[in-house]
């Protein structure tokens, strides 16, 4: 609301110099007027409204209440209440316009706001038919629930408490609304059909008096369920199995919930949360372990009841009576492949007959506490691959983890009581990661792994883990202000050659020969601000590399020009904190990633085949920069966020690259170009930050445009409808919880395509 009162001069100007006015801007002029503290602009309104509004209008805009104060911005709720006043005098007001234009979309009635004026007439309600979120709370309407939730075309969120009687029928017709939330003790009847709701995900009742024992039919795309303190629901079974997305159901302190049936299968159900259901009685076993929960409580459960659950798979313990059930009826879980242990103490007394789960591929320990003997006899599954510690708290790895002949993996992270002894690994393995544990000893055992994560964890000796570790891909990140008794960690490495990555953090006086030692590293990444003493920031180069990858993060060396000349088969580069880019051939370079860089420019670069240039917060890259990269006749992909003030506009040389991915920001760019359309093979286009009336038309040239940006953009007039004939895929823009924040849909909604095209808040890969 601060933002658009700042602009209201510039608002004013502009509905002034369009053709129909005022006559299509009367809700404009009444909205500016009423928010105006100018006494010539309120006057000059006034003046304008008596001559072309309608009677109604005008006795509104003469009543004295305005929609700001003397001092300080109005709470939200005293904006909704002094536009209640207006609508009630005027039908001709569109108050919805005026809401959502000072930036609100939520609607929040009750008794503490004082909406005096929406408890007299409470039909005002349906005039705010585009916002997003209402909420009603114990508002004394005469005649129940105004049934007018039918104007709603853009609701998603609709929760009601209070004593009301009668959820009213029109509630049917929201046909957006995807989560509805009761709390209504005094509850008799339900008017609307619940399938009708075809976005509905949630519904929630607490404290509320369902009129039926069991649940009404709900619509498929409800995916969550969850009833608190409703002392009428009595049970609930295979009426649900028809729910194909329904993936939660919490009941909670229900007096009467008696009966689960043994008939409840839903497809989707991974968490079946039931606490403090005093008359629940035991559920069969099939219902839990026949399907895809993974964590309930055992106390619940007939435990007693001998079953074969063939179709269970992947199994969570969290509860001592499944774990001794499970331990003593291991042949009642015949295809078992996942199994994590999590949340449990003391548990030396139980043991696993690991033998007997023999397609058990996969298990998992997460915060066990204490001794325990879970693990005891590990290596007798023989088809164990991987192997996963999570905040493990005791001090010491089962020793036999050695010995388990078909591992692959092991996991150890955030266990930072946990010693680890590389002798009781296993010598050959495909994937070892060790994150924030206490401390790794290293034995003179020499370990071949193919890709190793070993992050914030105190090393013993630097030099032999490096002189006992063989690593293919390895990530290392020791613990900051770390000591090194070496100079040169890489002259011990047991086996250089089979070196193909390094991820570290070391400083980069240890690194001085790894790409001498590791004749075969084809991927170099460093992110270190450390330096050693009487040491050289240099990489040795004593012939061409056979980097593909190259990564210096707050790494500056003296030679990077002999490195770049000497490593013609990179393929990424990414340089951050560098002030100039080398003159060098690289004809197999693709991507160019100079993010947080002070480099001015890319003109001493050839790279014939170059596809990617990132530009972002690379403040010395200006106009200059952005003309040299029309040499560039592959380049896809270009993101100009953060640059040189210079470059205020794009370039329209650049239209004649084949771009397929562009990034603009109003933070940097004045305006989005007219020419924008001449980027002809345009996919993806982010256009962010941007204030302005709209997009340009010849965006409608993009007829490869499949996904659009439009995130933090504010547009003062509502884009066309000639814009649905894009037809994008994905248009982004993030909805925030913060009302005031978001764009009212009206000026984006043309961007939306029914059927085509979808609103999300982030783009993935996979789009």
């Amino acid at each position: 609301m601060y933002k658009f009162i700042e602009s209201l001069p510039e608002y004013y100007a502009t509905i002034q110099s369009q053709t129909n006015f005022p006559k299509d801007y009367i809700n404009d002029l009444f909205l500016i007027g009423k928010c105006s503290k100018d006494t010539n602009t309120v006057k000059e309104i006034r003046q304008t409204l008596e001559q072309n509004a309608s009677e109604k209008v005008i006795k509104a805009f003469k009543i004295r209440k305005k929609l700001i104060k003397s001092i300080g911005i109005p709470q939200w709720y005293e904006v909704l209440n002094t536009l209640l006043e207006y609508a009630n005098i005027s039908d001709d007001l569109d108050v919805d316009f005026m809401y959502s234009k000072l930036g609100f979309d939520v609607l929040d009635v009750r008794d503490s706001h004082d909406p005096t004026t929406l408890i007299q007439n409470p039909i005002l309600l349906g005039r705010f038919p585009s916002v997003r979120i209402i909420n009603i709370e114990t508002l004394n309407f005469e005649q129940g629930l105004p049934d007018v939730f039918e104007k709603f075309t853009q609701l998603e969120h609709l929760s009601i408490e209070g004593e009301y009687t009668i959820l009213p029928k029109s509630i049917e017709d929201i046909t957006t609304l995807q989560s509805l939330e009761l709390e209504l003790p005094k509850l008799t009847h339900i008017k609307f059909d619940f399938t009708k709701l075809t976005a509905l995900r949630s519904l929630k009742c607490m404290n509320t008096n369902w009129p039926t024992p069991t649940l009404p039919t709900l619509p498929r795309s409800i995916e969550a369920i969850e009833f608190s303190l409703v002392s009428t629901l009595n049970s609930i079974g295979e009426e649900l199995n028809t729910l194909p997305e329904l993936n939660k159901i919490k009941i909670m302190k229900c007096p009467d919930f008696t009966t689960i049936s043994d008939k409840l299968n839903v497809p989707s159900l991974t968490v079946l949360s039931l606490w403090k259901n005093d008359r629940l009685q035991l559920i069969h076993p099939k219902v839990i372990f026949n399907g895809k929960i993974t964590c309930f409580s055992g106390e619940l459960i007939n435990l007693e009841q001998q079953y074969t659950f063939d179709s269970l798979t992947n199994l969570v313990v969290s509860d001592q009576a499944i774990l001794l059930y499970l331990s003593q009826n291991p042949e009642s879980f015949p295809n078992l492949d996942k199994l994590s242990f999590s949340n449990m103490e003391n548990l030396t007394e139980i043991k696993v007959p690991w033998s007997k789960f023999n397609k058990l591929t996969t298990v998992t320990f997460e915060n066990l506490i204490g001794d325990n003997s879970l693990s005891q006899n590990i290596e007798q599954c023989t088809s164990l691959k991987h192997l996963s510690f999570f905040n493990y708290q005791t001090v010491q790895l089962p020793k036999s983890i050695g010995r388990i002949e078909k591992l692959m993996s092991v996991t150890i992270e955030q266990s930072n009581k946990l010693i680890i002894d590389t002798c009781f690994l296993p010598s050959v393995i495909d994937v070892l990661k060790i994150i924030n544990c206490a401390e790794i000893k290293v034995s003179n055992k020499i370990i071949c792994v193919g890709k190793a994560s070993i992050e914030n964890c105190k090393v013993e000796k630097h030099s032999d883990l490096f002189s006992y570790l063989s690593v293919e891909h390895f990530t290392y990140f020791p613990l900051k202000n770390d000591t090194y008794e070496v100079n040169d960690i890489t002259n011990l490495m047991v086996k250089p050659y089979t070196l193909i990555s390094l991820d570290t953090n070391l400083p980069i006086g240890l690194l001085t020969n790894v790409l001498v030692n590791c004749e075969n590293l084809k991927i170099l990444k460093i992110n270190s601000n450390a330096i050693l003493p009487d040491s050289c920031p240099c990489l040795s180069v004593d012939q061409e590399t056979k980097l593909h990858t190259l990564q210096l993060e707050n790494v500056e060396l003296d030679n990077l020009d002999q490195l770049l000349t000497n490593s013609p088969l990179l393929e990424s580069i990414k340089l951050r904190g560098y002030d100039h880019f080398p003159a060098v051939e690289l004809p197999y370079l693709k991507i160019v990633d100079l993010s947080y860089s002070k480099i001015p420019t890319l003109e001493g670069l050839d790279a014939p085949n170059l596809e990617v240039v990132d530009l972002s917060l690379c403040y010395e890259f200006g106009l200059a920069g952005a003309n040299a990269l029309v040499k560039y006749p592959k380049l896809k992909k270009l993101r100009l966020q953060g640059t040189n003030d210079s470059l205020c506009y794009v370039p329209q040389e650049l239209t004649c690259l084949p771009l397929q991915e562009l990034y603009l920001s109003g933070y940097q760019i004045d305006m989005i170009p007219t020419y924008i359309g001449q980027f002809k093979e345009l996919r993806t286009l982010h256009l962010t930050n941007f204030d302005t009336e709209g997009l340009p038309n010849s965006l409608l040239d993009l007829k490869n445009l499949e996904r659009l940006s439009i995130e933090g953009c504010n547009f003062s007039e509502p884009i066309p409808a000639s814009f649905r004939s894009l037809k994008l895929k994905k248009l982004q823009y993030t909805i925030s919880k913060f009302s005031g924040a978001n764009m009212n849909p009206k000026y984006y909604n043309n961007l939306i395509t029914d059927g085509y095209t979808d609103l999300v808040k982030w783009f993935t890969n996979e789009d």
